[in-house]
């Protein structure tokens, strides 16, 4: 007979990973002197339980807030301050494995 001890469930070892950041769209253009404000879907590919969670950093000139909603999407408002020529890239790296990311590009013209 089983013993009503017995486990009931069963974990294979395995190497936690991920291997991939995808973000959504990939790039935005924006307008110079317009307030502008959009939503970006970050997806992470991970196994046996790797964290799915994304540093962000952003880089360039133009003036961009980023907002976390959940955690596969992030509002992005880009200033009415913002002048044509103006750049931005947002960076999304994996928290896990910070050399697996992918990036956003806004340029203003």
């Amino acid at each position: 007979s089983t013993s009503p001890f017995a486990p009931a469930v069963g974990f294979v070892g395995g190497t936690p990973a991920v291997s991939a950041v995808t973000v959504s769209p990939s790039t935005y253009s924006a307008t110079a002197a317009t307030y502008a404000e959009y939503v970006l879907t970050i997806a992470v590919t991970a196994t046996d339980f790797a964290d799915t969670a994304v540093i962000t950093s952003i880089t360039g000139d133009a003036p961009v807030e980023l907002t976390q909603i959940d955690s596969t999407h992030f509002k992005v408002q880009i200033s009415a301050d913002c002048a044509a020529s103006d750049t931005a890239v947002i960076t999304f790296a994996s928290r896990f494995d910070p050399t697996v990311k992918a990036t956003h590009t806004i340029t203003v013209s």
